[in-house]
């Protein structure tokens, strides 16, 4: 399990710029943690979203967009403003419009990235992550992912549905029992960082985002209780909840 939970693309002394917008769809909106804030391009092909100013060590992308799955897209590192010969370059593939796209790769630091994308087709994109990410713990088996749905149905006395049709959410709970000291103080950092209320990104399978989409999410609980492993000592466990959010 994977969580993306520093982004520096939200801190405050990033620039971003871009080779064309749509003036109702900013490129601002991109530093607004809702992704129904949409980032769209003037037009489709040779775009690019460039973060000056970053940081922070970065291992890793994700993009919450409506790519479609023909274009080329490519993010580039550097230590200057000059991308004739990038020291990153990193070729990323979608995995289908209105998804979340995670890649990674070794940590290195840079202040220059730039995300360029080739398409047919004007996109759109709610949000990027830039940055760092945690490794989680194994889990246990038998961990739980439920699909919810908060449309409003009533059926009337002679049988009939009426409703309002609302969203769906995903929510997943997982064990983890054997965590180390050094393990649960990263989980005490990401605690400190996202509490209850800063969402992050998710990919339960680390390595196979296509069996479980990445997830936008909030942790839904009140924060990490730590329980002595039973036989060993310098050992662990705790509990995750996350809930899915836009």
């Amino acid at each position: 399990m994977r969580a993306l939970y520093y982004n520096g693309v939200m801190d405050s002394g990033v620039t971003i710029t871009v080779a064309g917008e749509d003036v109702n769809y900013p490129a601002t909106n991109l530093t607004d943690r809702r992704l129904s804030r949409l980032y769209k391009p003037a037009a489709a092909a040779s775009q690019w979203i460039k973060f000056s100013g970053v940081g922070v060590e970065v291992d890793c992308i994700a993009i919450a967009h409506s790519i479609p799955d023909n274009a080329t897209v490519t993010l580039e590192g550097n230590a200057i403003d000059d991308w004739s010969a990038p020291s990153v370059s990193e070729s990323l593939t979608s995995r289908g419009e209105n998804d979340i796209y995670t890649h990674f790769f070794s940590k290195v630091a840079y202040d220059y990235w730039r995300l360029t994308i080739d398409a047919t087709t004007i996109f759109s994109i709610g949000g990027i992550h830039l940055g760092g990410h945690l490794v989680l713990p194994e889990q246990s088996l038998g961990g739980t992912i439920e699909d919810h749905d908060t449309s409003i149905r009533k059926i009337s006395k002679s049988g009939q549905v009426y409703g309002t049709e609302q969203y769906q959410y995903r929510t997943e709970k997982h064990k983890i029992p054997l965590i180390s000291h050094t393990q649960r103080a990263e989980m005490r950092v990401f605690w400190d960082e996202v509490g209850r209320s800063q969402p992050f990104y998710f990919q339960r399978w680390a390595t196979r985002p296509d069996l479980e989409s990445p997830m936008y999410c909030v942790l839904d609980q009140d924060g990490f209780k730590w329980k002595g492993h039973r036989e060993d000592a310098n050992k662990f466990e705790t509990d995750i909840s996350i809930r899915e959010v836009f």
